[in-house]
């Protein structure tokens, strides 16, 4: 909702040339051609840009034929010599930085610098953003007798609380909702029963709005779920794929969602999006022969959601990503170790390359950077099944 604008005099004009300022100067004197001073504090209109550099991987194999001396390097890399015993594989990672930029979530002020036409300079003042309160519906229920007397009642239903981009993990199991610390594996239930009781999956968290959405299969619809674990349903929107087990948000509100990453679609959920809801694009993709049981969203390594699934041949487990923009799967690393690791149904994704995952059986939290270089277990989490994972992936453990 726009705020109503404050009424003022001649500050109008040097207001244009601040983007978003929606008020007028509410301190100090009065700005008249005479030439008195003031100072002022602008509301801006939307939530000013947060700009965030962190670390960008990526990462190359390079196949190495037969024994030798090889020199190698590209791109950010430095060039490094290596001798090979025999014929392999070797994966260069390359590390340079990428900006991310979101919109403020919470209260701020800074000062901004503009031309003042009323005085003839340079000025600056305090531009102030707040986040809108919670409204709240009120429903007016009349009822009369045969006397004429009419009474009224209202009932009002609170907005939910959103979530605050905390340094959890989210995970849904069945139809209960559970907090996880990944670094401890300590869990707490933050409640039962959402929706209909029945099944939630493809779960992803949204940072426009810090709700998270998933898909309850019984009814066919997105719900969203907030702080306290209230959910609602996203009326209007359209159905994700049958069967979706795997889902995430990107920066730009896209819900992806898809089946086992196969069958999949891209939903608006940008808040106040002309077609929020609604279908942008959907198909369907080949997963390189793995079981995919859930993907996340890392902004700093590009237009891509990253997966570690199994390997139903081999036993072992891989980390592959599916590139927004070819809707195709590539290959990122092959883990052929880690046999010992069933089901990874609970992927969490960290901007700082960092992929964290569960495993259903023994409930082991595991990290996985995403230039495919080894994984280790952080932490014991509960083990689980027909479960789904998500979190603020711009939080990065603070």
């Amino acid at each position: 909702m726009t705020r109503p604008r404050r009424p003022f005099l001649c500050a109008i004009v040097a207001l244009s040339t601040i983007s978003n300022i929606a008020a007028s100067p509410i301190s100090g004197g009065i700005c008249l051609p005479l030439g008195i001073d003031l100072g002022g504090i602008f509301d801006l209109f939307d939530a000013p840009l947060l700009t965030e550099v962190v670390p960008y991987f990526t990462s190359s194999i390079t196949t190495l034929a037969s024994a030798g001396v090889y020199t190698l390097g590209s791109g950010f890399a430095p060039a490094t010599t290596i001798t090979a015993q025999g014929p392999t594989e070797v994966t260069i990672t390359n590390i340079a930085t990428q900006t991310t930029t979101y919109p403020c979530p919470t209260s701020t002020s800074f000062t901004s610098s503009f031309w003042d036409p009323c005085k003839g300079c340079s000025t600056t003042a305090t531009c102030r953003w707040t986040p809108s309160a919670s409204t709240t519906t009120v429903t007016s229920t009349v009822t009369s007798t045969v006397t004429g007397t009419v009474t009224a009642s209202c009932t009002s239903t609170p907005t939910p609380p959103p979530l605050s981009c905390d340094p959890y993990g989210y995970l849904i199991q069945y139809a209960t909702f559970y907090r996880v610390d990944l670094t401890t594996g300590a869990t707490t239930k933050v409640k039962a029963g959402l929706g209909d009781n029945s099944a939630i999956n493809a779960i992803g968290y949204n940072t426009l709005d810090n709700f998270i959405y998933g898909f309850q299969a019984s009814t066919s619809t997105i719900i969203r779920i907030a702080a306290d674990g209230t959910s609602s349903t996203v009326v209007g929107a359209d159905s994700p794929p049958p069967s979706s087990n795997v889902g995430d948000v990107d920066s730009n509100g896209m819900y992806w969602v898809s089946a086992a990453g196969e069958s999949w679609s891209q939903i608006d959920l940008f808040p106040g999006s002309a077609t929020y809801g609604k279908t942008i694009s959907k198909g369907t993709a080949t997963p390189l022969g793995l079981q995919i049981a859930d993907w996340v969203y890392i902004p700093i390594t590009g237009e891509y959601l990253y997966s570690v699934g199994t390997n139903s041949t081999s036993g072992g487990i891989s980390m592959i990503r599916f590139s927004m923009a070819s809707k195709e799967w590539e290959k990122v690393a092959n883990y052929p170790t880690l046999k010992s690791v069933s089901t990874l149904g609970a992927q969490y994704g960290m901007n700082n390359g960092t992929l964290w995952a569960s495993d259903n059986n023994s409930g082991d939290i595991w990290q996985f950077p995403i230039d495919g270089t080894s994984p280790f277990k952080v932490s014991q989490g509960p083990s689980s099944g027909s479960n789904d994972g998500a979190r603020c992936v711009l939080n990065l453990l603070a």
